[in-house]
Parts: C-alpha cells; structure tokens; sequence
C-alpha cells in the first residue's frame, strides 16, 4: 500500500529527492515523520496554509496566542458557554507573524474544564514559501533518521573495565532544535 503524503507537509517530495535523492514512498514517509516532529516540538498547529478552528480555555485575559502562523485571514472570534456561542468579538488586535491576540475592553471568561474561546482564521506558509531554517531542520532530520535506519546514527557505544554499553537516542539532534527554536510557542 503506498503512503501518501500529509496534507501539511514541511518540505516537497521534489526537494527531499533533489537535496538527498530519496524519492516515492521512503520521501512521504520521512517528509510525513519531520512535518510531525516539527509541529509537536514547535506546538504549531499549521505548517502550509490552511484553515484553522481553535479552541482554548477561558485565562481570564484579553491576551492569548493563537498556535499557527503566519495568520493569513480572520474570520471570526467567539466567546463559547456550555458549548454554544454567546458572543461574536469584534474589537481586538493581532500580530499576524507572531499569532499574538488582544481583545478590547473584554477578557476570555476563566475557565479550568471547557473551551471558551473559538477563532476560525486562515494561517501558515504559502507551500513556496516555508523558512529555510525549517526546511533545513527536516531534512537534517531526514538525513539522520536514514543514518539511523542503517545504522550509522543515534547510536552510543561507551566502553569501561571490559564492558561495553550501546544506546539509541530518540531526541531531535540539537541541530535541528536550533532551527527551529525561533518558531516554538512558549506559552
């Protein structure tokens, strides 16, 4: 059964192919294993653009961070109680790159169990146009992950008073990490 390739992913089958000459499946499953790995250490929730419903709960505060960037278009932002709307917000601020909110004259009710914020908006990178440093990161992770697969990489071998000591590492390889620092949610 072939695999196909997400519909968010982090880089193109035609660069993975040019930049480390794996094509077909082999490409979509490691395209498809960075874009994931990418999006849980980044706590993204959009990678290419695409439409966007995000819920959080109530803090209490007129701030918030919404979880994909860039925000290419804002189509609404509710106020939920028990689940249903109770209120359409019109008065508020964005910073479009960095995904931060500010409501005006009005804070999300608190709320420890339910979701009492809901924005729906368009977010993420034109296919084209996603960083350098992120497409770099996934193929430094690419490259690893087949070095892995042959036994080349995420291999520890200590040796001491004749016993010897072989681990894998399952961490993304600090390289990689550093790339993409800069597009990590630290909320």
């Amino acid at each position: 059964m072939p695999i196909t390739l997400t519909s968010d992913p982090i880089v193109s089958e035609a660069v993975v192919q040019e930049m480390l000459g794996i094509a077909g499946d082999e490409a979509r499953l490691l395209i498809n294993s960075a874009s994931v790995k990418f999006k849980n250490y980044t706590g993204r929730l959009r990678i290419i653009n695409g439409a966007v419903t995000e819920y959080q709960r109530g803090s209490g505060s007129s701030k918030f961070w919404l979880h994909a960037t860039p925000i290419t278009a804002l189509t609404s932002v509710q106020i939920m109680s028990d689940g249903a709307v109770s209120e359409t917000v019109t008065s508020y601020d964005y910073d479009a790159a960095t995904g931060r909110f500010a409501l005006h004259n009005r804070s999300i009710p608190l709320s420890e169990d339910e979701n009492t914020l809901k924005v729906v908006y368009t977010a993420g990178w034109a296919a084209v146009s996603v960083p350098g440093d992120i497409m770099e990161g996934a193929l430094e992770l690419m490259r690893v992950e087949q070095d892995r697969r042959k036994g080349r990489a995420g291999v520890k071998s200590e040796s001491m008073g004749g016993h010897s000591v072989t681990f894998q590492t399952g961490d993304l390889p600090e390289s990689v990490a550093q790339a993409w620092d800069p597009y990590r949610f630290m909320i």
